[in-house]
């Protein structure tokens, strides 16, 4: 068992975008519909495999401001729902 400390922040802005995407943050693979051209697998996440510096090109993406840093999240991904 863990814990883990969730601070929830307020976006500035939410984009739906289409074109290349880099996420720097961990993806699951199981996740994405459209899997990325290039990506590095952390080999320690079983039983699934998680991803990180995941590239997309041509894709529908969400771009999300928050204060402090911006984030690009693909839009076929498991866990997103519809944002239109």
């Amino acid at each position: 068992m863990a814990k883990t400390r969730l601070d929830v922040v307020a976006a500035t802005s939410v984009t739906q975008k289409q074109g290349e995407c880099k996420v720097s943050y961990l993806l699951n693979w199981n996740d994405l519909s459209e899997k990325p051209e290039a990506f590095n697998v952390q080999v320690t996440s079983l039983p699934t495999r998680l991803i990180s510096q995941a590239s997309f090109t041509d894709i529908s993406f969400v771009h999300v401001a928050f204060p402090d840093e911006e984030v690009d999240l693909p839009t076929q991904m498991g866990y997103l729902v519809d944002i239109q």
